[in-house]
């Protein structure tokens, strides 16, 4: 659900601020194919581009590249810390970019 409502937060912002949308597509990308997984994304992602398509009537600028096969391990735990961690590293990387 979470992850619903930020994606559906993100497609609604991307005219003013494109970032969480591509951020969220990383997330999404990173997840490990585990049983149940993929369904779950798939529906989401699903939901995403029907959304985008009603508000913009355009195609979606990032695409979903899932690596089910590979097993990518992380050093978190849940959806909600995996978020927090891309964001901490976003900012990180745009303070970096500043500098």
């Amino acid at each position: 659900e979470k992850m619903q409502r930020y994606l559906e937060k993100s497609v609604v912002m991307y005219p003013n601020n494109p970032l969480p949308l591509k951020q969220a597509v990383h997330i999404l990308e990173r997840l490990p194919g585990l049983r149940g997984v993929r369904q779950q994304i798939g529906t989401l992602w699903a939901h995403t581009l029907k959304q985008w398509k009603h508000a913009y009537k355009a195609e979606m600028p990032h695409t979903l590249k899932l690596h089910f096969m590979r097993m990518q391990g992380n050093d978190v735990d849940t959806l909600v810390e995996l978020v927090a961690h891309v964001q901490r590293r976003s900012a990180e990387k745009a303070a970096q970019s500043v500098s």
